[in-house]
């Protein structure tokens, strides 16, 4: 006979708030087996949590804003690191994971041909002409862009 399934999916909300405190799935564990009063094992609660989409990785939505940024640092030859804390420290909340995500899906790869470079590079006019067609930054000239971008938190070189 098989075992019974054990019924505590109404602390969803307190497992999600744990996960968020980055508590292990053992201290979660502890924690579900105090309050239902029942043994339950970390892997039952790693089963779970994949069962309820409930994931340790708080990733930023991909906006245009994050990839100008990923990119403006790639061109200036940061490695993902810097990137990742320049971002984090301008209010985004990455990952390594999620910069090299964006960047490969963008094209920008660390080893490049020269012809590579070049197409690289007509990507990232393309990006800051996108911005030129919203009109916000229409008739601004090299130092009122690069004031403009700063203060909306682009980082760039001059």
């Amino acid at each position: 006979m098989p075992r019974l399934k054990l019924d505590f999916e109404f602390m969803i909300p307190s497992i999600q708030d744990w996960v968020n405190q980055n508590y292990t799935s053992t201290q979660i564990a502890k924690e579900v087996s105090n309050q239902i009063r029942k043994p339950v094992t970390s892997r039952t609660i790693e089963r779970r949590l994949q069962e309820w989409n409930i994931t340790r990785r708080n990733m930023k939505q991909e906006t245009a804003e994050l990839r100008l940024q990923i990119v403006i640092l790639w061109q200036m030859s940061y490695p993902d690191r810097y990137i990742v804390q320049e971002l984090n420290k301008h209010g985004f909340n990455t990952s390594l994971y999620q910069v090299e995500k964006v960047r490969k899906k963008l094209g920008y790869i660390r080893r490049m041909t020269s012809t590579n470079r070049a197409e690289a590079d007509k990507q990232l006019w393309d990006l800051v002409r996108q911005e030129l067609d919203n009109g916000e930054i229409e008739g601004y000239r090299k130092e009122l862009l690069q004031k403009w971008f700063r203060k909306a938190g682009y980082i760039t070189n001059r």
